[in-house]
C-alpha cells in the first residue's frame, strides 16, 4: 500500500463572481482552466505537454492540497477519491476536496508525481516535478487527531 497525496484546482470566490459575470470566454485565463481541468484543446484534441498545462495552472495559483490517501495503486486511488469503496483509506481531506478527476496531480510517497487524464495517468518528468512540488503547498497533519 502506497501514500499518495492529491492536488485540485479551485479558483477563487472572486474568480467565481468574474466566471459568473462574463463567462469563460470573457475572462483572460478561462482556457487556462479548462485546459487544466479538461486536458483537451479547443479542437478536442488531447492536450499534448500536460506538465506545461499544469505549470500554467501553478502559476496562476489555482492548485491545492486537497487529500492523502493510501491506495495500492493509482486505479485504486481514484476509486476511493471518488467515494466508490475503501473510504477507511482515506488520511485526511482538506474540506473543500472535490471527487478525483482529470487535472488532479497526485504524489506518491517516493516523490512519483501524476497526471489523471481522461483516460489514465500521465508520469510527470522529475523537472516537472520539483517545480510543482517547490510552488505549491502541502498539507501535513500535526497530529493522528487531524488525520
Amino acid at each position: 500500500m502506497t501514500e499518495y497525496r492529491i492536488y485540485q484546482t479551485r479558483l477563487t470566490d472572486a474568480q467565481h463572481r468574474e466566471i459568473n459575470e462574463k463567462g469563460w470566454n470573457g475572462v483572460e485565463w478561462g482556457r487556462d482552466y479548462i485546459d487544466a481541468t479538461m486536458m483537451f484543446t479547443e479542437n478536442g484534441e488531447p492536450i499534448d505537454r500536460p506538465e506545461d498545462t499544469v505549470a500554467r495552472a501553478v502559476g496562476r495559483g489555482w492548485f491545492r492540497h486537497t487529500w492523502i490517501l493510501e491506495a495500492d495503486d493509482l486505479d485504486h486511488l481514484f476509486a476511493i477519491a471518488n467515494y466508490m469503496r475503501d473510504q477507511d483509506r482515506i488520511v485526511w481531506r482538506d474540506k473543500k476536496a472535490k471527487s478525483a478527476s482529470v487535472g488532479n496531480v497526485v504524489f506518491d510517497e517516493v516523490g512519483n508525481g501524476f497526471i489523471c487524464m481522461s483516460l489514465g495517468w500521465h508520469p510527470m518528468a522529475p523537472e516537472a516535478r520539483s517545480a510543482f512540488l517547490g510552488a505549491v503547498s502541502t498539507y501535513l497533519p500535526a497530529t493522528t487527531s487531524e488525520r
